[in-house]
């Protein structure tokens, strides 16, 4: 994308932003499996500044961060399909958080919102995190699967999995 103004011209947006996977430790293994998400979740007026790499208005395609809390949908149009962990979203998304997003994925916009509304994509199900370099923070929440949360400080690693929900999780 080029943006021309007084001074000349001005080049943005080139190429496919790094994917940062900074919270990711250690893989524990080849903890992956496909799941298909409900893109409108993740661009949601909710969820936007958290989940877009880049969030400059005049983009027609954007980037989805990996390493995003995903839950199940449980109720709706979309029930079965997965979005981003919300502890305030009424579709199920505030239940358990069963992985991560695996890896960063784009997202086209036409004049008439999300060209493609469904994709499918790697959902990790095990690993060592850091979940302070999350996109966002899900402090309190109740995860499946097998992960292990690292912390910066060098503390012991504590099982994230499993382990009871906090009141903190609908903060």
């Amino acid at each position: 994308m080029v943006d021309i103004n007084e001074t000349g011209v001005v080049t943005t947006h080139v190429g496919q932003p790094n994917d940062d996977q900074s919270w990711l430790i250690n893989r524990l293994g080849d903890g992956v499996m496909s799941v298909t998400l409900d893109v409108t979740t993740f661009v949601s007026s909710t969820m936007a500044s958290k989940c877009i790499v880049d969030d400059d208005p005049d983009n027609t395609v954007v980037y989805i961060k990996s390493g995003i809390p995903l839950a199940r949908i449980t109720s709706g149009a979309s029930t079965g399909l997965y979005g981003p962990y919300e502890a305030a979203a009424k579709d199920g998304r505030n239940g358990n958080i069963e992985g991560v997003l695996e890896s960063q994925f784009s997202v086209e916009f036409n004049r008439s919102g999300v060209k493609v509304p469904t994709v499918t994509a790697g959902m990790r199900y095990t690993g060592a995190i850091d979940t302070t370099k999350l996109p966002f923070d899900v402090t309190g929440a109740k995860w499946d699967g097998l992960f292990l949360k690292v912390t910066p400080d060098g503390s012991p690693a504590t099982l994230l999995s499993n382990a009871p929900a906090t009141a903190a999780a609908g903060a």
